[in-house]
């Protein structure tokens, strides 16, 4: 983490077991890392599994990866934050979550993180839910200028 309360972020597209994207977010030694089980997109849940933290090197790597378990490839990174739950993140309607999900599960859910992406042209802000069955998606926004947000 730098002194700004920054952390480093990567989105990998990896090819082994099959076709998927980590998302790994700088933690202390590792980095917290999810599967994502289809390329990331804006304005859609993407079905998540969280994964064992991964070393940092595959922040800033691409490349094969050991033992045979395929290549990773770079298709996001730069820094982000962890937004606080009073930080006027950027989603001023009460439903807009719940209007997000509703195709996924009608119910509660838990929103377990909110992040600020900086030096990234695709995403600019991204949301971990947790749905009442345990499952887990990642929401994410593009940048203000682009997604017409208010």
């Amino acid at each position: 983490m730098d002194m700004d309360g920054q952390s480093r972020f990567a989105i990998l597209r990896h090819d082994h077991p099959f076709l998927h994207w980590d998302l790994l977010l700088e933690s202390g030694s590792s980095a917290r890392t999810w599967r994502l089980l289809r390329m990331p997109v804006c304005e859609e849940p993407l079905a998540a599994e969280a994964l064992a933290d991964h070393r940092l090197m595959y922040l800033d790597y691409a490349g094969p990866v050991s033992l045979g378990r395929g290549r990773v490839e770079r298709f996001a990174g730069g820094h982000f934050r962890q937004c606080p739950d009073d930080s006027g993140f950027p989603f001023r309607s009460p439903g807009w979550l719940q209007n997000a999900i509703c195709g996924l599960q009608q119910g509660a859910f838990q929103v377990l993180l909110q992040l600020e992406f900086f030096e990234c042209e695709q995403i600019q802000w991204a949301t971990l839910l947790q749905l009442t069955d345990g499952r887990l998606f990642w929401w994410f926004t593009e940048p203000k200028e682009s997604s017409g947000l208010p």
